[in-house]
């Protein structure tokens, strides 16, 4: 049986062009922001770059399986969105 090791790292520049391919599958577009059906990538840089930057109180992550990049998670306060919070 091939080992699996799950990990993460911080979201880099190098990743936003993931990104972008990931917004415009079927199966990130059908559940994610779908007040923007057709992101492009001047779009997601102004999304993500902040978060990059440490501008916002989000920390964003790549998470990897054996060093391929599968997916993207974030990890923030819940305090720290206050209208959020009160939906969960």
């Amino acid at each position: 049986m091939k080992k699996v090791n799950i990990s993460f790292k911080k979201l880099e520049m190098t990743d936003l062009d993931i990104m972008y391919k990931w917004y415009h599958t079927d199966f990130v577009n059908r559940w994610y922001d779908k007040e923007i059906p057709d992101w492009t990538h001047e779009q997601i840089e102004n999304k993500y770059i902040p978060y990059i930057q440490g501008q916002k109180q989000i920390e964003s992550y790549i998470i990897l399986c054996n060093d391929i990049r599968i997916g993207y998670i974030q990890a923030y306060l819940l305090k720290d969105y206050p209208e959020y919070d009160q939906l969960v």
